[in-house]
């Protein structure tokens, strides 16, 4: 559907929100220069400390298309 789940509170250090053309929320990392879908906010943080941080990735077949004008890297 491309909805986006809006996490709560402030962003992590360097992180911030973006829209694309058409509307659709992204989030920019500016410590590595990287964007995601991902709400940084939503990250689900797992093992025995609060930095171990676990990221469900998937497959490139099951992710949406990009907006247009964006390529993949």
């Amino acid at each position: 559907t491309g909805a986006t789940t809006a996490g709560t509170g402030e962003f992590p250090s360097g992180w911030g929100q973006r829209y694309t053309a058409e509307g659709r929320v992204y989030f920019v990392d500016h410590n590595t220069r990287t964007t995601t879908w991902v709400d940084p906010r939503c990250q689900q943080y797992g093992g025995q400390n609060a930095n171990s941080r676990t990221i469900q990735q998937q497959p490139v077949s099951q992710l949406e298309p990009l907006p247009s004008g964006w390529e993949m890297r």
